[in-house]
């Protein structure tokens, strides 16, 4: 009498065993409506963006703010106008916004070049400073665009000039015409 035993099926220790393929992950994006108390507040937030950038800019344009003033109320009123289109999905918003900041700051430029008043304190370090905040747009709008191209000429643009105005902060602070303040926005264009 031979004893029963047990079938086996061979499994050849080479070969791992099967893993179950996991599913591939299908991002959707959640797509958030916007009540209408938000939009409300939206428009707000964009009129009152608008606001400044008007105001700001007739205030330049008459003699009333700063070059470094009005740099810093556009960038304030259009990075506002920016959130605002990016929170309500418009697309090309960023490049469109972007360029309607470089044509005020391109009419900052001729205006302050218009003047032509090499004697008066502080004017060429102005327009420098002027020509750097316009190339330092360029390049916001070529970064937004996606242009390589266009980053690469603008950054160049941008080194150029910080060094120019740096040198220029630097000969008016020497002889008294550039305060502290000047100079000092001039260091960082260079050195941060």
């Amino acid at each position: 009498v031979v004893p029963l035993q047990k079938k086996q099926d061979p499994v050849p220790a080479s070969i791992p065993a099967a893993v179950p393929a996991q599913k591939p992950q299908i991002y959707t994006p959640v797509v958030k409506r916007i009540s209408s108390q938000e939009n409300r507040q939206l428009r707000q937030f964009e009129s009152n963006a608008s606001d400044l950038i008007d105001q700001s800019h007739d205030s330049f344009s008459r003699g009333l703010m700063t070059l470094s003033d009005y740099q810093l109320a556009l960038n304030v009123a259009y990075q506002t106008r920016i959130n605002v289109a990016d929170l309500r999905d418009a697309k090309n918003a960023r490049v469109r916004l972007l360029t309607e900041k470089q044509a005020l700051l391109e009419k900052a430029v001729e205006q302050l070049q218009m003047m032509n008043q090499p004697a008066a304190q502080g004017w060429f370090g102005d327009v420098v400073h002027a020509r750097l905040i316009l190339a330092q747009n360029q390049y916001e709008i070529a970064a937004a665009a996606e242009n390589k191209d266009q980053m690469g000429f603008a950054l160049r643009e941008i080194n150029r000039l910080s060094e120019q105005y740096y040198s220029v902060r630097k000969q008016e602070l020497m002889v008294g015409a550039a305060d502290l303040n000047e100079y000092r926005r001039a260091s960082r264009a260079v050195f941060v």
